[in-house]
Formats: structure tokens, C-alpha cells, sequence
């Protein structure tokens, strides 16, 4: 069991407390091993005390569909993909209108703008918790040593999105999420509600993915939100294949 850090971004991006199942299966008849487990892990978790914003959490090979009928009788759907693009995939090309340009720390309160706005939307989709100190934490992050590698789209001198990357001298973990080799992940990407479908995105994803292409990274990895519309369907444009889903119930006493 994981308990948020309340003050971290940890808090914001997730449940205050989190019943995660770390599973191997190498039995003759997987998914009836899996119910099993499935089964006693929901007892487990129904026997512990829990705050009433909870999840119960188990990340499983995307490609590996024998076991979704098993996930999904137990509770579980489908949430958040961890998604890897290999270098040299690119998007369709993007508004001719678009300007990209790296962020600078008189951006500040742009990027802390448009966190913002990821947050909320995100949150509608039911995945993020905008708290007290959110954007005191976004804030800070834009403006600590190990801050992300930032860029911001414009159209006529204003910002209509931003994408952050992580500095991959403070996130080695990346590469190892993957056998693609060094690999960069990208944190965040916003656009503003008013700007989305006319290619700010794409813009902003095509820059950067030449940015770390010609930096010599094999591989850029993310994860997006399964119930977003938009995402799936974008981050497949740009080149980026499945590679993980976190099959996710909330509250955690939802699980069967």
C-alpha cells in the first residue's frame, strides 16, 4: 500500500492511497491463476482500514489481452498507458501558423498556466485531484535545479501549449522502462481548450521529438490517460505503440 505524498505533485497526480499488485504469471492456465490472485488480493484489501480516496492498482503488459476478462470481472479498468516512440517516428505535419521555442524562466507563469489547465482536464476525466498547494508545487518544480526541459507553442506571440520532458540527468529510471536504449520521458503536453485540433500539438511533439532525436535518444516514453478521447488517438499519430496499462478500480473497496 503507497500513501501520496501530500507534499509532492505525487498527491496531485494520484489517489492518496494506493493498493498496488506487482503480479507474475507463469502458469499452464494463466488466467485462472490471475482470478485466483485477483480474489485474495480483494480480501486483502477489504480487511485494511482505508481512506475513502483510494485506487487499487495493477499494471499489466498491454499486449497481453487473455487476462482482460479477468481484470475486468474483478473491477478493474483500464487507466493509464505507459506508451513508448522510437526514434525516428515522427507526426503528420503540423500548422504552418505554429512557432515552438524552448521555455525560458520568464515562461514561468505561462507553464504554471497551463499545467493548471492539464490538471483540471484531467481531473474531469477522473485521473487527477487539483489540491490547496498544486500550483505551488507546479511552480516550484519549473524553478528547482532538476526543473523539466520545457517548450511552448505560440500563435501570433501567445502561448496556445506547452510540453515538459523530464531532465533526463534526473530521471535515469527512463531508460529502464524499456530495451530501446537511453530514453527521454515526456511528462507533460498541454493545449488550450480553444486550440486543440488545429496542429499546436502536433507542432510542439514534432519539434521536440527532432530535439531529442539529433540529442541521440533511442526512445521518448510517456503515459496518457486511457479515458481521453484525444490522446490515444494522437500519441498513435505520432508514433508511440502501447507497451504497459495500469488496470485501475476507485475506490479500492470497488474491487471484487
Amino acid at each position: 500500500m503507497v500513501r501520496a505524498d501530500p507534499t509532492t505533485l505525487d498527491a496531485t497526480w494520484n489517489a492518496a492511497e494506493r493498493h498496488v499488485l506487482i503480479a507474475r504469471v507463469g502458469a499452464d492456465d494463466p488466467a485462472a491463476v490471475m482470478d485466483t490472485l485477483l480474489s485474495r488480493w480483494s480480501t486483502i484489501v477489504h480487511a485494511r482500514p482505508r481512506e475513502a480516496e483510494s485506487a487499487a492498482v495493477l499494471t499489466w503488459p498491454s499486449r497481453d489481452v487473455e487476462l482482460v476478462p479477468i481484470f475486468l470481472a474483478h473491477g478493474l479498468a483500464p487507466r493509464m498507458v505507459l506508451a513508448i516512440r522510437l526514434a525516428g517516428r515522427d507526426c503528420p505535419d503540423a500548422a504552418a501558423d505554429v512557432v515552438v521555442r524552448r521555455a525560458t524562466e520568464a515562461d514561468v507563469d505561462a507553464a504554471v498556466a497551463m499545467e493548471l489547465e492539464l490538471v483540471r482536464w484531467n481531473q474531469t476525466l477522473g485521473q487527477m485531484t487539483e489540491r490547496s498547494n498544486t500550483a505551488e508545487l507546479i511552480r516550484a518544480k519549473h524553478l528547482a535545479d532538476n526543473r523539466p526541459w520545457s517548450w511552448l507553442a505560440e500563435v501570433d506571440g501567445t502561448a496556445v501549449g506547452a510540453l515538459n520532458v523530464l531532465d533526463p540527468d534526473h530521471a535515469p529510471w527512463a531508460s529502464g522502462m524499456s530495451s530501446a536504449g537511453k530514453a527521454a520521458y515526456l511528462s507533460d503536453l498541454m493545449v488550450l481548450p480553444g486550440r486543440r485540433g488545429a496542429g499546436a500539438g502536433t507542432a510542439l511533439v514534432r519539434h521536440v521529438h527532432r530535439e531529442l532525436d539529433r540529442a541521440g535518444f533511442n526512445a521518448v516514453l510517456l503515459h496518457y490517460l486511457g479515458m481521453n478521447p484525444l490522446a490515444g488517438p494522437f500519441w498513435h499519430r505520432c508514433g508511440y505503440r502501447p507497451l504497459h496499462t495500469s488496470w485501475e478500480v476507485r475506490p479500492a473497496s470497488h474491487l471484487r
